[in-house]
């Protein structure tokens, strides 16, 4: 009886310790969840940046190109208003 009695305080010692083994790995497990949660955040982040960069730079491209064509064209308008000029003048 006396064997039987100490049997099952071991075993329930061991069940209390895989237990504890169990929470803790619980633990690490959420802790590890959150930590690549954290870095997918991240991750997201930096690449919106990137694109928002990007998208930056295209918007000012396209801009610098507008602002030529305007000052081309008004180069042009100006050339011809000034040729005009010079005929008037020559008539």
């Amino acid at each position: 009886m006396k064997a039987i009695e100490n049997s099952t305080e071991v075993v329930v010692e061991k069940v209390k310790e895989a237990e504890r083994l169990g929470q803790i790995r619980c633990q690490e497990w959420a802790a590890q969840q959150e930590r690549w949660r954290l870095e997918d955040d991240h991750r997201r982040v930096a690449e919106s940046i990137k694109e928002s960069r990007e998208e930056l730079t295209k918007v000012i491209e396209n801009w610098s190109r507008v602002v030529s064509l305007e000052q081309f064209f008004a180069g042009v308008e100006s050339r011809a208003q000034s040729l005009l000029k010079r005929k008037s003048r020559k008539s």
